[in-house]
Parts: structure tokens; sequence; C-alpha cells
């Protein structure tokens, strides 16, 4: 087993940060324990995120057993449909606010009230992640096997992503009918405006950005009808390969218990960053109220904690301290002990707790687990920023960190998904299934190893990355 869980993004301080205030106390105070000691760093706009692979182990483990117990993933899943309703009635309650008008009193208690949603959110989102790594763990005691490890994990229930993909192509058939689409356009891009969202900017689509969808999606996909059917195919499929695959192994009762947690967690981890992702629109919009009237740009604010933010109508004066983080800066939780540092503190930090890199230049064979199987060649495209995946061609093959559905616009024309970390429920691997594309995570080198532009193979059969031609 690998040392750590390393995750990696295009990232401001503000939104991860809550994230850890979040798998602190509070998921202490609800789970019983917290998210294990963790290091965070930001070398410019990089995060990176270090937690120890034993201790996610452990963690995950013992909220597996949680959820095992009578009742136990039902309350869960219960307090996370609350959470979720607690969102929604403040987001129309910010659709109805004129933030301008608004006193500066009022402004910070918005944020709080925000801030507190959020937290709130991410308590709950805390065990996506130690579940699905040690989860598969349990599901590869059933079988060795990466197909049926990989049909026993699939969720049967549709990520935001398919969901609005199959809205995008009801529209395409009325416009095959020659309807006037555009009021369906709207509606469309009112539901779905945040799809674009990231930890580092956010972006309101519109509906000419779904039009340019639209006109892509026919130009790939002719008759959307038939495509559509065959999307909602794949979903009675996943179920009856999964009925059967539970009855040929002869599942035991809390055998078949784990498969309904795992199936639970894997959609809500997409349905956690669904709800993130509207989250950082309406976050966005008060810190540039706020940034206004402390004479701070929104990405300065950004670079804030939750805390420096509500005091700046006090005399706060941070811009020193955002610059030194915007160099660098290293966070450490550890032993319910959090610390804060920046600039030549924070490199030294890192130096003391984090073991150097090895090189991976000279790699040219990259195992990884497959996560959906199959066979293709192409350009590999690196990158840690979703807003730069955007422009990925179609046939390219995608190679990150690890993906979330802030890439979905590159997915969708990507031959292939290549990872460093991720699982059987991570995302990468749910999405590629629903989209039918090879998929290899856990990787641990794929970015260090590939360089932007050389040709590779990503052989989801055997569970290979190969470098072919730099």
């Amino acid at each position: 087993m690998k040392e750590y869980l390393e995750w990696e993004r295009q990232a401001t301080v503000l939104p991860i940060l809550m994230c850890m205030e979040a798998w602190t106390e509070p998921t202490k105070k609800y789970f019983g324990e917290s998210w294990p000691h963790t290091y965070i760093k930001y070398d410019g706009e990089v995060v990176s995120w270090y937690t120890k692979m034993e201790d996610l182990h452990d963690f995950g483990q013992r909220i597996i057993d949680q959820h095992l117990k009578p009742n136990g993933l039902e309350s869960f899943l219960k307090d996370v449909s609350k959470s979720a309703n607690d969102s929604d009635n403040f987001f129309v309650e910010m659709e109805n606010t004129k933030i301008k008008n608004i006193s500066n009193q009022k402004l910070i208690l918005n944020f709080k009230k925000l801030h507190k949603l959020y937290v709130d959110w991410f308590v709950l989102g805390a065990v996506c992640e130690p579940v699905g790594i040690r989860g598969e763990h349990l599901i590869r005691e059933i079988s060795k096997s990466d197909k049926v490890v990989s049909i026993l994990t699939t969720t049967t229930r549709k990520s935001f992503s398919k969901r609005e993909l199959e809205d995008l192509l009801r529209i395409a058939i009325a416009f095959k009918g020659e309807q006037n689409v555009t009021p369906m356009l709207e509606k469309h891009a009112k539901k779905w405006f945040w799809l674009h969202n990231n930890y580092f900017k956010t972006q309101v689509l519109t509906d000419k950005d779904f039009k340019k969808d639209l006109e892509t999606l026919l130009s790939n996909y002719p008759d959307p009808k038939k495509y559509l059917e065959e999307l909602e195919q794949s979903i009675k499929q996943t179920i009856s390969e999964k009925q059967e695959l539970i009855e040929e192994f002869n599942l035991t009762k809390e055998q078949k218990m784990l498969i309904e947690v795992l199936d639970a967690h894997a959609w809500y981890q997409d349905y956690r960053k669904e709800y993130t992702m509207i989250m950082l629109h309406y976050l966005d919009l008060l810190l540039v109220e706020i940034g206004n009237r402390v004479g701070l740009s929104l990405i300065d604010i950004k670079w804030l904690l939750a805390i420096e933010v509500m005091l700046l109508f006090n005399d706060f004066d941070p811009k020193s301290l955002i610059e030194y983080r915007k160099k660098y800066a290293f966070f450490i939780w550890e032993n319910d002990k959090f610390e804060s540092f920046s600039g030549d503190e924070a490199r030294k930090k890192e130096n003391q707790f984090l073991k150097p890199i090895k090189s991976a230049k000279e790699i040219v064979e990259i195992p990884g687990n497959i996560a959906n199987k199959g066979l293709v060649r192409g350009i590999a495209r690196v990158t840690m920023s979703p807003e730069e995946a955007k422009s990925l061609q179609k046939g390219e093959i995608l190679v990150t960190s690890m993906t979330s559905p802030d890439f979905i616009s590159a997915i969708k024309k990507a031959a292939a998904i290549v990872t460093n970390e991720g699982g059987i429920l991570c995302h990468a691997a749910i999405i590629s299934r629903e989209f039918g594309i090879p998929c290899i995570v856990g990787t641990g080198i794929a970015t260090r190893a590939i360089k932007d532009g050389d040709l590779i193979e990503v052989d989801g059969n055997h569970g290979f990355v190969r470098i072919l031609k730099r």
C-alpha cells in the first residue's frame, strides 16, 4: 500500500480549507472521529492534499461498519437529504436578495450561513473517499476479477452529468422535430448553469452555451432519440448484471448490504459535488460584494480562510498575507491541531513532514487499476485545471490527478481517462463506465511520467498506460 492518498487540483484556499474545517471537529462530532491527519500545500494555484492511506482504510472500515448496522445507511442518507434541502432553501433566499443593497452586517451574516451549510454538507461528505478506498479492498475479497469488481461497485443511480446529458438529448429530439427550443434551452440553463464551477473559479452558463453543446451533440449523435434509449438501457443492464453476479457468487447478507452501501456512496460522491458546485456559485457572489467593499478582488479574497473573511469589516488588512499564500502555503491537520504557514516557513514545514516525490521522467509503462476496460491510443492532455481541460480535443486522452464533475466537458470528448489517484468508486471510474470509455486510475505518477502531447496507449484490459512517443 502506498503511504499517502495524493490529490491535486487548481484551487484557491477558501473552498478547500472549508472542507478541512468540516472534517475536523464537526466530523468528529457526527461520526465519532475526525478525518485522519492531513497535509495541504499550495504551490501557486495548485493545491496538493496528502492523507495517509492506512488511516483512510481504518476510517473507511469504521464508517462501513456504522452503515451496515440496522438503519445506519438509511439514517445517513436521510441526513444527506435534509442538508440538501437546507441548501436549496438558502439558494432561493439568495436569489431573492439584492446583495448590493444589504448592510455589511447582513452580508457577513449571509456568508456565515453559507459557510455553515458548506461545513455541514462536507461533514457528511467526509466519508466518500474512505468508504471507496476500504470498500474496494473488501469487494476484491469476493472476486479478484477487475470486471466483477467494476460491475459490483457501479452505481445503479445516474450521475448529474448523465442527467444533464439526457435533458439535452430531449431538447435535441425536439430540435430535430423543428420545434422552437430557445425556451427549453433557457430552462435548461437555469437548472444547469453551474456545471463548469470548480474550486478555482465559477462561471454562469447561459442558453447560448448550451446551444453550442446541443449543436455538438447533434453532430456526434444525429439520432438523439436512439442515443437516449441506449443511455436508459445501460442503467437497466447495470442493474441486471449486478443481480446476476450477486446470485452467482451466492453472497452473504452482509456482503449484499456492503454492495448497497458502496452503490449509495458511489452516487453520493457525485451528488456531494453537485451541491458543492452550486454552493461555490453563491459563495463567489457574496465574496465579490465583500471584496468590492473592502478593496479586494475575488481571486485575492479566496486566498483567505473563512474566519479571516469574517474579519474583513473589522480593520483587518490581509494583503500581505494573501501575497505570501499565493506564493506558497502549507496547512497541517494533525492530532486535533490545525496549523497554517505561508512563504518560506511553509516550505520548511513541507520538507519536515513530506518526503520528496521521486522523479518519474524515465518511466514508459505505468501500471494502474482498471476502472473501465478498453484499449485506445491518443495524444495525452495533462492538466490539473478543469478550465484548461475544456480545450481537450475529441479523441485525446485526459491525464490528471483525479477527475471531478467540473471536468465533464473534457470527459465527453476524451478517448480515455488516466488518473494518479482514485479507486473503484472515484468519479473517473463512475463516469467512464457511464460514457463507455477506457479508464485507468490509481497510477500514482501519471501526471509526472506523462507529458502534455505524448502519444500514449491506455490499456484498460490489462491495467497499463504506455508512453509510445514523446
